[in-house]
């Protein structure tokens, strides 16, 4: 039985309510933390939902003091799984991981990360 099809409101892609991945959940929990205004959070499908949370992640990266920005991700260090596109990409067989999955770490792992924020922080 197929779900209720929906449209994104930001690329008009149609997709089934119930057709998505399993880290949705974890995008939508991340959504609603720091995109609590946008109604219409359930009809984005899973890449224009995450295209949002991380401009409003970079833009949090940018923004906060580092205090306050570690003090904000600690409440997702521990979150499940990493999410594609969200806390890391992959460039062929290798998974990079981006600033946002290394703030969620908490401290610096010393190997010399691509995206490591910790010598800004």
């Amino acid at each position: 039985m197929k779900g209720r099809l929906m449209k994104c409101p930001d690329c008009g892609f149609i997709h089934e309510a119930e057709d998505r991945p399993e880290y949705a959940e974890d995008l939508f929990t991340y959504y609603n933390a720091v995109i609590e205004t946008i109604d219409q959070r359930q009809s984005l499908c899973v890449s224009c939902l995450r295209d949002r949370v991380n401009k409003k992640l970079e833009h949090l990266i940018a923004a906060l003091p580092p205090d306050d920005l570690l003090q904000y991700a600690e409440q997702y260090r521990f979150m499940g799984k990493p999410i594609p596109g969200l806390d890391f990409y992959m460039e062929g067989e290798k998974r990079v991981s981006k600033a946002w999955h290394h703030i969620k770490r908490g401290r610096c792992c010393s190997s010399g990360c691509r995206h490591c924020p910790y010598p800004l922080i």
